[in-house]
């Protein structure tokens, strides 16, 4: 899901990401041929002859705001293709979509992948071309599957994330969504972010369809990892229900039952809030011994959480799990924490009378809609194409735009 474009009308290719293995394959040009001629094909990088049969705009793609500026180019009408996560960051600091182009041989690069800033989409060659071309839906399970859209989602594996005090452990992480915070521009119309808020205050819509995300997600790891044969959740604080628990303990996951312990990890003290704790290291000081387990174990474990910022907790779990006997840990949470884009701040949607609309959820089914507080419903697509439209910069000051 691209979640801030309006529509595609420009296609930017960053050449100076792609290497001559993918410059030599016909495949490649070919989908740059035949994006040519369904959009507005915009080649960036700093070698001429790098890619003869199209012309190639002599810029540095880092330097994107210079580019809009000079080319009006409407970001919510633009996507981004490119191999480097770092692109990647400099797209999203003016909202452009973005689709990281990873080859399956590539898998040795996988932790070149930063989870503070997942593109909108991790595709092959041929993927993209379905997405672009032949107008497939495919991208990352859950926000396809909250938002209710169909098409074809994934579960990517994008490297290891390590102990923020103790290096030497390290688990992999899994890509199923991402969350934006409420002053990201995209946190707004995005559904997951949404109903992860709704799953911890309990709500049963959001514990149904977590729950049934949850299973896929499930289904689509162990393609990637076939020796998993213990699956486990991050702990609650003490005295408190664990809202993953009920994901783990819904019918939805009975196909998974002999290999679930929601009773494994416990927490051992209690432990100011994350989010005010500070930088990564403090954060993982501030649950620094804080779970251990019921028992020793042995094998592979997939541990769940809901939100991954900076992983200490969920590290701090996988210690313990290895301390007890985990060979090896794989993280699982329902989405990954995006760092907020410094973009222009974007106007919410309102009524006739003035009044803001929120996002929410029907309770028979749990599919997003919109409404004001006088009362007043959208269709979800409705309210997103009113928010996107509203705030698609083409009345924009081009000189406005952050450098």
């Amino acid at each position: 899901m691209f979640s801030l474009c309006t529509r595609v009308e420009n296609i930017i290719i960053d050449m100076d990401s792609f290497d001559d293995s993918y410059l030599e394959n016909q495949v490649f040009a070919q989908l740059l041929h035949d994006l040519g001629v369904k959009y507005n094909l915009l080649l960036l990088g700093t070698e001429k002859d790098r890619f003869i049969e199209t012309e190639i705009i002599q810029a540095n793609i880092s330097e994107f705001s210079a580019f809009l500026k000079d080319f009006k180019i409407i970001p919510m009408y633009s996507i981004v293709l490119t191999s480097s996560m770092k692109r990647i960051e400099e797209a999203h600091k003016l909202n452009l979509s973005t689709i990281l182009i990873f080859e399956s041989d590539e898998i040795d690069d996988f932790n070149q992948i930063d989870h503070k800033h997942l593109p909108d989409k991790i595709l092959d060659i041929g993927t993209t071309r379905k997405l672009l071309l032949d107008n497939v839906l495919h991208g990352n399970f859950n926000e396809l599957s909250v938002q209710q859209t169909g098409g074809t989602g994934y579960v990517f594996p994008i490297g290891e994330i390590h102990h923020q005090l103790f290096s030497n452990f390290k688990a992999n992480l899994m890509y199923a969504g991402r969350y934006f915070v409420y002053d990201d521009p995209r946190s707004y119309i995005h559904c997951l972010s949404t109903m992860i808020l709704r799953l911890k205050k309990f709500k049963p819509y959001a514990v149904e369809a977590l729950a049934y995300c949850l299973h896929t997600d499930i289904k689509l790891t162990l393609k990637s990892f076939e020796d998993i044969n213990l699956i486990t959740v991050v702990p609650s604080k003490p005295e408190q229900e664990n809202h993953l628990d009920l994901l783990l303990n819904h019918t939805k996951l009975d196909q998974f039952r002999s290999i679930i312990d929601t009773n494994l990890l416990f927490t051992v003290r209690d432990y100011g809030k994350q989010k005010q704790a500070g930088s990564f290291t403090e954060r993982a000081i501030n649950v620094l011994d804080a779970f251990d387990s019921r028992k020793n174990i042995s094998g592979h474990v997939l541990l769940i959480d809901d939100i991954l910022t900076s992983g200490s907790t969920a590290m701090e779990c996988a210690k313990v799990l290895y301390n007890r006997g985990a060979e090896k840990v794989t993280i699982l949470p329902l989405a990954i924490m995006q760092s907020s884009s410094n973009a222009p701040s974007h106007g919410k949607i309102k009524d006739q009378f003035d009044e803001e609309y929120r996002l929410n959820f029907k309770n028979k089914d749990g599919s997003p809609f919109w409404v004001a507080s006088d009362g007043e419903f959208l269709e979800y697509n409705e309210g997103k194409k009113l928010y996107l439209k509203q705030n698609s910069y083409e009345d924009y000051q081009y000189d406005e735009i952050p450098c």
